[in-house]
């Protein structure tokens, strides 16, 4: 889903934001590597779910590490 239109209420409104993106299934015929050349088939549901549950923690991670730290700079 694409949130370009909220950011860009958002700054209209003089209000600072930060976006984040978590992708859970790439484009058909994708790979990490980049090529293109995939053996693998179509993503399936489960292991996008796998995908989100993984990047969750990392997500959670990252946001408890900033949280404070945007805190700081507003004060």
């Amino acid at each position: 889903m694409s949130t370009v239109s909220e950011a860009v209420a958002a700054r209209h409104c003089g209000l600072r934001l930060l976006g984040l993106s978590l992708i859970t299934n790439a484009a058909p015929g994708s790979n990490e590597s980049g090529s293109g050349d995939t053996d693998d088939g179509p993503t399936g549901h489960q292991e996008v779910l796998e995908a989100a549950q993984a990047g969750a923690r990392h997500l959670r991670a990252l946001l408890m590490a900033l949280a404070p730290r945007l805190d700081m700079e507003h004060a």
